[in-house]
């Protein structure tokens, strides 16, 4: 951040001594007003680079982004003002400070545009082509699995948001249906809007990385998403559903009014026909029915005590029974956990170490949730898929909660 320091030093510096220069009837551009322009445009851009160069994924600090765009826009400000003044000199336009400061501010606005994203491309997959030999389970899902994986980082994305309150998915999805935004919702019981933030934004982050891997959107698309999903979730947490409907309408370029059914709610899409497993007692399965005309019936009067236990799978279909959840088993041992993002295939072994027994590996850019670590903090104890077990600290990122994790030797 010491780059913005002296950006704002050299704004100040450029109009100050413009404006003097101004007052007294100086028209010539001297050499400190190109060099403050200079380092005006240039120090914030290789700030940029610099951040985006030391980001595991490439993804530059939104603050930062922010505080970028709000000095190139007090810069363009400033500059028009100036070049209001200047209108009414004897020389007009000529050797106009206000010019060059107005162009300054554009190349300002334009590196906090364009340096989030060229990073980010640098850190993207490759599109999978996979052949005889390669391990296609280990590629992810395929492009064939659109509707689970939007349902899968669905339910990721509500059980953050549910940890976070200490409700259920169930209270969550009715308060959201009643008007509320998450903002209010988490801010009402006493949550941390930011970690929700963050959270969410590692999970969107890597479901695109992931569609990129297997070619479903192009590699532009995608660098321009994750580069900007940090205020796009910032914008979906601090909407109501509504809002985000109409906006999300605009954006595909459809006026017509939804045909809303199922007293108006926006989950519509979901249902609750629970199977569990023999072998995923902590994991069940929402089974797949199709019913010509769907139903609603109440929720139900108990709501189960929300854990970190491993998320189900679900498989949704267009029938809705009101967010219905089986109840949930409590795991003493495990407490609250937080999102890692795997950096690489990364194994899951037995114990922290890597000699151990290999469990499952991970593939590249999975959102896991992480509860325990070890003493150095070199090893994470993780659930992916219903396995759990350690992965190496240097293949992932954690969220900031993670340093909040207990430790186990």
């Amino acid at each position: 951040m010491g780059f913005i320091l002296v950006s704002i030093i050299a704004i100040v510096g450029y109009f100050f001594h413009a404006i003097v220069r101004l007052v007294r009837r100086n028209t010539d551009i001297t050499f400190w007003d190109l060099l403050l322009a200079f380092v005006i445009a240039l120090v914030p851009l290789a700030g940029l680079i610099v951040e985006g160069l030391q980001a595991a994924d490439g993804v530059i600090d939104g603050l930062l982004l922010q505080n970028v765009m709000i000095m190139a826009l007090v810069v363009i400000i400033a500059s028009v003002i100036l070049i209001i003044i200047e209108v009414f000199r004897p020389q007009r336009l000529q050797k106009s400070r206000g010019i060059l400061g107005f162009g300054t501010g554009i190349l300002l606005g334009v590196s906090g545009l364009i340096v989030p994203i060229v990073s980010v491309s640098f850190t993207l997959p490759p599109v999978s082509t996979p052949d005889a030999n390669v391990n296609v389970a280990a590629l992810g899902p395929t492009p064939t699995a659109d509707s689970t994986q939007f349902f899968e980082i669905f339910n990721q994305v509500m059980s953050v948001i549910a940890l976070e309150t200490g409700l259920s998915i169930d209270q969550v999805l009715t308060a959201l249906d009643g008007g509320q935004t998450v903002k209010q919702l988490i801010e009402s019981n006493n949550g941390n809007v930011e970690t929700v933030i963050d959270e969410i934004t590692v999970i969107m982050q890597g479901f695109l990385r992931t569609l990129i891997a297997q070619g479903t959107i192009d590699r532009m698309r995608g660098a321009v998403g994750i580069a900007g999903m940090e205020a796009i979730v910032r914008y979906a947490v601090e909407n109501d559903i509504s809002t985000l409907q109409r906006a999300g309408r605009e954006q595909s370029g459809v006026t017509e009014e939804p045909n809303i059914t199922q007293e108006g709610s926006a989950f519509s899409f979901l249902t609750a026909t629970w199977t569990p497993q023999e072998d995923e007692a902590l994991n069940p399965v929402v089974s797949l029915t199709q019913t010509p005309v769907p139903t609603v019936t109440s929720p139900p009067t108990a709501q189960p005590t929300l854990t970190r236990t491993p998320r189900p799978t679900l498989t949704f279909t267009p029938t809705r029974e009101l967010y219905q959840r089986p109840t949930v088993t409590v795991t003493p041992t495990l407490g609250s956990p937080c999102v890692l993002l795997m950096n690489f295939n990364v194994n899951m072994r037995v114990e922290p170490n890597g000699d151990a027994a290999l469990i499952v590996t991970i593939p590249y850019q999975s959102a896991v949730n992480a509860f325990r670590r070890n003493p150095e903090t070199t090893w994470w104890f993780v659930e992916y898929q219903g396995e759990s077990g350690w992965v190496n600290a240097e293949f992932v990122t954690p969220t900031a909660s993670c340093n909040q994790l207990p430790t186990q030797p």
